[in-house]
């Protein structure tokens, strides 16, 4: 069964690199130059290209959910409070009395983000 991959433009450039230093085209040096990484992390990617092949290049943390995300039955809650009780509020005053009244502690950024979503 085949996968579909999806890869950067950078990603791709990296690879041919790789493939080419892995076929004794260029050594390690030059792979370090055109990919303008160390040649530490070039050794590194080169052995991630043969265990893994093309998802060797591939960050390991693509399409995992960020671990400091707000949970969505939070993000629910402070709709609801937003919209019932401070939906005439900035962010910075919202954050205070959610904090204050509501006991939701989160950031005013990450207030005013959520009440742009």
């Amino acid at each position: 069964m085949k996968t579909l991959i999806t890869m950067t433009n950078q990603e791709i450039d990296r690879y041919e690199i790789l493939r080419n230093l892995l076929s004794g085209k260029i050594n390690g040096s030059d792979a370090s130059i055109q990919m303008g990484l160390s040649t530490r992390q070039v050794r590194r990617l080169k052995r991630q290209v043969k265990e893994w092949g093309v998802k060797g290049i591939i960050h390991k943390n693509r399409g995992a959910v960020s671990h400091n995300k707000t949970p969505d039955e939070v993000k629910d809650k402070i709709i609801k409070y937003i919209k019932k009780d401070y939906y005439d509020f900035g962010p910075t005053f919202a954050q205070e009395k959610l904090v204050e009244i509501n006991k939701i502690k989160l950031s005013v950024p990450t207030v005013r983000n959520i009440m742009i979503e």
